[in-house]
């Protein structure tokens, strides 16, 4: 899990993950890319706003060129 400087602020953690994120969907696997900063208003997610969470979701094999050979090696 990526994580920032200790003590950034709120505006600086989302220009660092939009930058991030646009890196990832940069990839021709890449379908889609969403993050998350900090946590939400729960005793069960103990996340700084440091730490960022982030969702890649893949494009189908086929559609990216990879053989099923390539995939199981």
């Amino acid at each position: 899990m990526p994580t920032g400087l200790p003590g950034m602020s709120v505006t600086k953690a989302a220009e660092v993950m939009q930058i991030q994120n646009r890196i990832i969907r940069n990839f021709p696997e890449v379908a889609s890319v969403f993050g998350k900063a900090g946590r939400a208003n729960s005793a069960t997610d103990p996340a700084p706003l440091e730490m960022f969470e982030t969702v890649i979701n893949l494009k189908p094999a086929r559609r990216v060129g990879v053989r099923h050979d390539d995939r199981t090696n």
